[in-house]
């Protein structure tokens, strides 16, 4: 449709509404589609007949798991009610669907405590404690002035997923006082020149369109891959043509691969709710009968070089299903199906890993780690420096230290710092050579493993420029269009 019947209609229909309207309501009422609408707008502005205005607000829809939390309660209230009349209940025998979620907020706001898996109620809950469930009443389904929100509030109820929150724009469209008592008169006009219009001279009879050389353009944006898949891309290229392998594997696994058999002791807190996502189900895949007592001794005596943890094994926590906490698992799995007889090997991984953390600037609960392990009877702490160094390098790190640390299934264990300018040493992973406890039971011998576990989301932020981690997840779509692509 021809821009000035486009103004002509916009005019003829502010007059008659005489206030100011949204932008939607002229795509609506019009039937005029976005794009032009909004250059016949833009035109009209630039001649002062009509003036655009734009306000920041936000659109919230309660989700379903809201509308479950209104109707049935908050699931940590729920807990403290079953809690009230069952006593103290160990964490797989308590019956409720969402008992996770549920075990995992009671902690947070201290209605519980949990030792060796027994759950206790702390306290009875308080209004303050329900104040989720008035939040939501209170909001309801409605568009809102960022402004008029608490953004605490809001981050709490999406972090709970109660709410879905969408952004948007709002243009409002005003009639000026030149506006009102302007008239567009429509002039047929020649818009493309044909072997027609000359051959009828109608060149002559009619004006010819301008063409208009000022007129805005839009800026596009093509599709892409997500910045973070960029950077996967980059690591994983730079792992491969070091020669390693890629390691790859499921995210549900048997507590065994994940920590048994790394030497973490059954009773070591990283398993406690508070840190692992356990899932209730069982897992259909066995444990080699002979590693899983390889495994067993080596926790309850130890071998040559160590007592081992001194406790009694229990097979059921072996078998327990978990959200592997690391890419480790892999490692564990790789070295019990690795061939003696095919080393040096060397291998890495790139993948998702979860933790029950607490969600601030430089924590998440789901989150990429790369992983690396390097098998060779010749091997010594250099060659790890080494191989750290030249993957820092090659990812724009040109200064790195190590400083000791502590792992269950490394000696040396180091965790690996990066000089950042603008904030000084900054850690962004561990590392160390796999302890004889951890190899022996799964190669068969006890063979020198160097190993490493990095954050890649700690990694990236350098580069991208963030300061808080939570921005690497945003949806705020300005943020992921013009995020700068990752240098090959």
């Amino acid at each position: 449709m021809d821009l000035k019947i486009i103004e002509k209609k916009i005019l003829d229909y502010l007059k008659k509404r005489n206030e100011v309207v949204r932008f939607e309501d002229l795509i609506e009422d019009l039937k005029v589609d976005q794009s032009s609408l909004m250059r016949s707008l833009l035109e009209m502005n630039k001649e002062n007949l009509v003036k655009i205005e734009e306000a920041d607000r936000i659109e919230i829809k309660m989700t379903n798991e809201g509308k479950k939390v209104i109707e049935s309660g908050l699931p940590e209230c729920n807990l403290v009610e079953l809690l009230k009349e069952k006593g103290e209940m160990h964490i797989k025998d308590i019956p409720m669907k969402d008992k996770n979620i549920a075990i995992a907020w009671a902690k947070n706001k201290d209605l519980i405590e949990i030792k060796e898996g027994i759950v206790k109620l702390k306290r009875n809950y308080e209004n303050k404690d329900k104040k989720e469930i008035e939040w939501l009443k209170e909001m309801g389904d409605r568009e809102y002035y960022m402004l008029n929100v608490n953004k605490e509030i809001l981050d709490i109820l999406k972090r709970r997923k109660f709410i879905e929150i969408i952004p948007k724009t709002v243009r409002f469209i005003k009639l000026t006082e030149k506006g009102k008592g302007h008239d567009i008169e429509i002039e047929e006009e020649i818009k493309e020149i044909t072997p027609e219009v000359i051959l009828n001279k109608e060149w002559k009879r009619k004006k010819i369109k301008e063409y208009n050389i000022y007129a805005q353009s839009y800026e596009t944006f093509p599709g892409k891959k997500h910045f973070v898949n960029q950077a996967i891309d980059y690591i994983r290229q730079i792992w491969l043509d070091m020669g390693f392998e890629e390691m790859k594997g499921k995210i549900l696994c048997k507590s065994f691969w994940n920590f048994d058999a790394l030497f973490v002791p059954q009773n070591h807190p990283a398993r406690e709710m508070q840190d692992t996502f356990y899932v209730d189900i069982s897992l259909n895949e066995e444990i080699d009968k002979e590693v899983l007592n390889k495994v067993k001794a080596v926790h309850e005596r130890g071998d040559r070089r160590s007592i081992g943890w001194g406790y009694k094994y229990s097979y059921e926590k072996a078998n327990q299903a978990v959200l592997r906490t690391h890419t480790t698992v892999l490692s564990a799995l790789t070295l019990y199906d690795l061939d003696i007889k095919d080393l040096p090997k060397k291998y890495f991984a790139i993948g998702k890993v979860f933790r029950n953390e607490t969600l601030d600037w430089k924590h998440l609960f789901e989150f990429y780690q790369v992983e690396g392990i390097v098998v060779d009877e010749n091997l010594n702490f250099r060659h790890l420096l080494g191989y750290l160094k030249e993957f820092f390098k090659k990812m724009g790190y040109e200064n790195i230290r190590v400083r000791p640390a502590y792992f269950p299934y490394t000696e040396l264990s180091v965790e690996i710092e990066v000089l950042i300018p603008s904030k000084g040493w900054t850690e962004l992973g561990g590392a160390g050579i796999f302890r004889a406890e951890v190899v022996k039971p799964l190669l068969g011998k006890e063979i020198p493993v160097l190993a490493w576990g990095l954050g890649l989301e700690r990694i990236i932020m350098n580069y991208y420029g963030f300061k808080d981690i939570r921005d690497i997840y945003t949806d705020n779509i300005n943020l992921l269009r013009n995020t700068k692509r990752w240098l090959q």
